[in-house]
This record gives C-alpha cells, structure tokens and sequence, in this order.
C-alpha cells in the first residue's frame, strides 16, 4: 500500500485591529497582499455601511427601473415633439417681435 503526504503550514490568529473608519480600506488591502485572510470587519461605521447597503435595492433592480422610466420619457417627448417645437418656435416669435 502506498501513501504520501503533503506538508502544509496553517494557522488560526484572531486579532483585534483599532483603526480609523477612513483607513479600513488600506489595512485589508495590505493584509491582504501578505496573503492574510481578512475574516469580518466590525465596528460602528461598518455595521452603519453594511445596513445601508442591505436597505439599499439591488443594482440590476435600479438599471431596470432607470431604463422603464427613461423608455417612458423619451416615448412621451416623441408623441408630443411637434407640439414641443412649435411651442418653442412660438416663443422665440414673440421675444424677437418686442
């Protein structure tokens, strides 16, 4: 029978890291590139960002409703873009006939 193995160097730290809200980014960022795990993040401002994001609706939600709502305008200003013009020409008229 034949069996090998694999030598693999593995630890677990919890540590505790008091820094500024505005600096979070560049800590993990650096954590990260020495191929540092970054479990969660906590913290007042944290948990404030995470529950606007959560109360937030999703992005592809909002590109469906932008496009509806653009649809509709630009639907609107074409059936009534004769009418728009004429006004405007109308308009224009009367400023250069004071």
């Amino acid at each position: 029978m034949y069996s090998s193995g694999i030598n693999v160097k593995y630890s677990s730290v919890i540590i505790q890291i008091n820094a500024k809200s505005n600096s979070v980014n560049e800590i993990t960022d650096y954590l990260e590139s020495k191929n540092i795990v970054v479990n969660s993040i906590d913290g007042p401002v944290q948990n404030a960002i995470n529950s606007t994001k959560e109360s937030m609706i999703d992005t592809n939600y909002m590109i469906l409703i932008s496009g509806i709502i653009g649809g509709v305008i630009v639907a609107i200003i074409s059936i009534f873009f004769d009418n728009i013009t004429e006004g405007i020409r109308r308009i224009i008229i009367k400023i250069r006939n004071r």
